[in-house]
């Protein structure tokens, strides 16, 4: 166990002194994570997706007309109230407007669901949504307008995009950090000397496994304090089943890496 432990800390040692296995695995995951976080965290243009539900009525027919002719709004129509609502909860809609049945000659009760979670940027939906609704009605006082929110999660950009750079990072130290290493150690007969010392092979290859799983571990950790300090990240869930996925991922790029080496002839 001693021998394991010495070999794992010494290959620790070679990656961290490996400028170019750095940039691969730390660097150049950070800078992706910094230009495309600069570039689309912080856009200005406003869209929004609405979902309408209900039965036909010259008030409904007229409020998608004046949504479809404007292109800062999606129409969604073809669903029932329960997926648009499922589709709210999921952050997939910005507003569900449900127009409900008319009774005589009044206009249909409308009610608008929103994404409580959105703060400033669900008023505005709400409040555009809501203009438009009384500009379409052709008799705003007799339109009965309901507001309900609804508690959904709000992901941000960073936050969709931080996991997948995590994935490409791991995928990277897994894949090529692993397989690359191992395939120059037997072009270098390095599995030949160890052979005929008491350290065992097993032992050896073990321990780099260990090495690039610590090594990938502890880049996931910086690029998420990174992305937490600059773009202020929000990291939820359980961070030990954060951690176990991320160990599991980073095996299982390990297994296809070692795979590859198993039958590359060369680097």
């Amino acid at each position: 166990m001693k021998e394991i432990l010495a070999t794992t800390i010494a290959f620790m040692k070679m990656s961290v002194r490996n400028r170019q296995a750095i940039f691969w695995n730390l660097a150049f995951p950070a800078i992706f994570i910094l230009l495309f976080g600069v570039i689309f965290n912080s856009g200005t243009n406003v869209s929004f997706n609405v979902g309408v539900v209900g039965p036909a009525s010259p008030s409904r027919d007229a409020f998608v007309k004046a949504l479809d002719d404007s292109s800062a709004f999606k129409i969604n129509t073809d669903q029932t109230e329960q997926k648009e609502l499922k589709e709210l909860k999921d952050s997939n809609r910005d507003v569900v407007v449900v127009f409900g049945e008319a009774q005589g000659n009044q206009k249909p009760p409308i009610t608008l669901y929103y994404d409580n979670g959105s703060g400033p940027n669900a008023q505005v939906a709400v409040s555009t949504v809501r203009q438009i609704l009384l500009e379409t009605s052709g008799a705003a006082n007799e339109l009965a307008i309901q507001q309900k929110p609804v508690n959904t999660l709000d992901v941000t950009f960073i936050e969709f995009l931080v996991p997948g750079i995590l994935a490409m990072s791991l995928m990277n130290s897994g894949i090529i950090g692993l397989s690359t290493s191992f395939v120059a150690f037997r072009e270098r007969g390095i599995f030949r000397r160890i052979k005929v010392t008491p350290f065992p092979l097993w032992q050896f290859l073990l321990a780099r496994i260990l090495s690039q799983l610590v090594i990938a571990l502890i880049d996931a950790l910086i690029l998420v304090i990174m992305a937490k300090i600059v773009f202020g990240m929000t990291v939820r869930g359980n961070p030990l089943l954060i951690l176990f996925v991320l160990i599991l991922g980073g095996l299982s790029f390990l297994a296809i890496g070692y795979l590859i080496a198993s039958f590359s002839k060369n680097v």
